[in-house]
């Protein structure tokens, strides 16, 4: 899931905001803030990745107690 969502927000900043801040001007305000909420969900979605792929390889529960606060802060959980 965390994949899937980072392609879409990749594909959504080099598609998407450039054409909104391009064809809606009036509304820069919500695209910036639109854009600034994808860009605090991308920072989640590379922290549960990355505390994901630590787990995965070393099944560590240590890790896993790191690993569900993250999902839970994150939204994604």
């Amino acid at each position: 899931m965390a994949e899937a969502l980072h392609h879409h927000h990749a594909a959504e900043d080099a598609v998407i905001w450039p054409k909104l801040h391009a064809r809606a001007a009036t509304s820069e305000v919500d695209v910036t803030r639109m854009e600034d909420t994808h860009r605090e969900i991308a920072d989640y979605i590379e922290r549960v990745r990355t505390v994901a792929t630590s787990w995965s390889a070393s099944a560590d529960p240590r890790v896993a107690d790191e690993l569900v606060p993250t999902l839970e802060n994150s939204g994604l959980g």
